[in-house]
């Protein structure tokens, strides 16, 4: 019975994360999405200092099912 609820509750976090993901990328202007997406990417020591920038405005572009309370806390409880 725990199992089945820890997986539902898997699932629910990683949709969250996608649902997240994408309004955050809705919200980039065209001309950004390509920096956002390999800022995204890239490991925090080979990040430019555009890329830091963009995930400096747009944090919610590192959600993850780890981080998901920073960004919707009712969603991660």
């Amino acid at each position: 019975q725990s199992s089945k609820a820890a997986q539902k509750a898997k699932e629910l976090a990683k949709t969250l994360v996608e649902k997240i993901e994408k309004e955050t990328l809705d919200k980039i202007p065209a001309e950004k999405k390509a920096l956002a997406l390999a800022a995204k990417k890239a490991e925090v020591k080979s990040q430019t200092e555009e890329q830091k920038q963009i995930l400096a405005e747009f944090p919610a572009l590192l959600v993850s099912v780890s981080n998901l309370e920073k960004f919707d806390p009712q969603g991660a409880a």
